[in-house]
C-alpha cells in the first residue's frame, strides 16, 4: 500500500529533490530524503533515476560523518550492483564500510560486509563472499536484526549452491524462508523461496523446485520485484528445457531475456554456463526457426502476462 502510495507522489518527491538541490544548506536533508527513498527506487525499479539522486546527494555531502551517510552509500552501493557496475559498487561500500566503523555503527557494518560480498559472489569468488558474508552475519546476530539476517542466509545458500553443496544450500535458504515468513516480509520471502528452488533443482527433485518458483511468483503482485520474477521465470525455462517440453523453455527464455534487458538486471557469471547449455537444448528440441519465432513471442510478453502463463502452465 505504502509503496504504491510512493508512486502516485512520485513526482512531488522528484519536485522535492529537484528543488533541495539548488539549496546549499539542504545538503543533509536531501540525503535524508534519497536515503529514505532508496528501498522504494529499488522495489520499482527506478534504479537509473535512484542513482542519479544518490549520487547528487552524495557528491554534496562528502564532509558529513554521519549514519545517514552510511546508509546513503549502501543505497547508492546495492544499486550499482543491481545494474552490474561492479568496480563503483565495490568503492561505495568500501566508503561506507571505513565510514561505519569510523562512527561504531554496528547496523552499517553489517550492511557494508554484505554489500561488499556481492560482487565476488556474483564473479564467482566463493572464498572472499563467503567470509564477507559470514563476518555480516556476525555482528546482524549479535544486533538482533532478524530481517538482514534472513537476506544473508539466502545469500549464504546462493555460495553453498556454487559449491555443488546443495544440502547445505537447501537448509540455508530455507531457514531464511522460516524467517521471513515469521517477519511477514513477503519480498524476503518470494526471493529465498526462488534460491532455495534453484538449489532443490540441482538436487533433482524439479516438481518441488517448481512449487518454489510459482509460490515466488504468486508474491509478484505485493512486492513488485522484477529481479526475482526474473529469475523464478528462468528457473522455469530451465525445468522446462530438463524435462523436454522446448517450447514451455523457448517462450520463458525469451521473457526472462527481455526482462533482464528491460530493466537492467544483469546474470551471475557463474549461472551463465547453465543458463547457455539449456537454451542450446531447447534450440535443439525445436529447430532454429521455430526456437527463434517462440522465443520471440516470449519477449513480447510483458512480465504479468508471462507470470500468468508461468502460473498456468505445468
Amino acid at each position: 500500500m505504502w509503496l504504491d502510495r510512493l508512486e502516485v507522489e512520485h513526482d512531488n518527491l522528484r519536485a522535492a529533490l529537484g528543488w533541495s538541490t539548488t539549496e546549499e544548506e539542504d545538503a543533509e536533508a536531501r540525503l535524508r530524503l534519497t536515503a529514505a527513498l532508496y528501498w522504494f527506487w529499488d522495489y520499482h525499479t527506478h534504479w537509473d533515476e535512484a542513482r542519479n539522486a544518490l549520487g547528487t546527494a552524495l557528491a554534496a555531502s562528502r564532509e558529513m560523518k554521519s549514519s545517514i551517510r552510511a546508509r546513503a552509500l549502501h543505497g547508492a552501493g546495492m544499486l550499482a550492483w543491481r545494474q552490474g557496475d561492479y568496480a563503483r559498487t565495490t568503492t561505495l561500500f568500501d566508503e561506507s564500510l571505513t565510514l561505519a566503523r569510523e562512527l561504531g555503527d554496528q547496523k552499517a557494518i553489517a550492511r557494508a560486509l554484505y554489500g561488499r560480498g556481492l560482487v565476488p559472489m556474483y564473479l564467482g569468488d566463493v572464498g572472499t563472499a563467503t567470509a564477507l558474508f559470514r563476518e555480516s552475519l556476525e555482528v546482524t546476530r549479535t544486533l538482533g536484526d532478524k530481517s538482514f539476517m534472513a537476506i544473508t542466509l539466502a545469500q549464504m545458500g546462493v555460495l553453498a549452491r556454487r559449491q555443488g553443496d546443495f544440502a547445505t544450500a537447501v537448509a540455508l535458504a530455507e531457514e531464511s524462508v522460516a524467517m521471513n515468513r515469521s517477519l511477514g516480509a513477503k519480498r524476503g520471502i518470494a526471493y529465498a523461496l526462488r534460491v532455495t528452488g534453484h538449489a532443490v533443482r540441482l538436487e533433482g527433485d524439479l516438481e518441488r523446485a517448481a512449487g518454489m518458483y510459482r509460490e515466488s511468483l504468486t508474491l509478484f503482485g505485493e512486492t513488485g520485484d522484477k529481479w526475482t520474477a526474473t529469475e523464478c521465470i528462468e528457473g522455469l525455462a530451465l525445468i522446462a528445457s530438463t524435462q523436454g517440453n522446448s517450447e514451455r523453455a523457448a517462450r520463458l527464455f525469451g521473457v526472462a531475456d527481455a526482462a533482464r534487458v528491460t530493466f537492467g538486471i544483469t546474470m551471475p557469471r557463474p549461472d551463465r554456463g547453465e543458463q547457455e547449455r539449456s537454451e542450446t537444448t531447447a534450440r535443439e528440441g525445436l529447430g532454429e526457426e521455430a526456437f527463434a519465432a517462440i522465443w520471440a513471442e516470449g519477449r513480447a510478453m510483458t512480465l504479468e502476462q508471462a507470470i500468468e502463463y508461468a502460473l498456468a502452465t505445468k
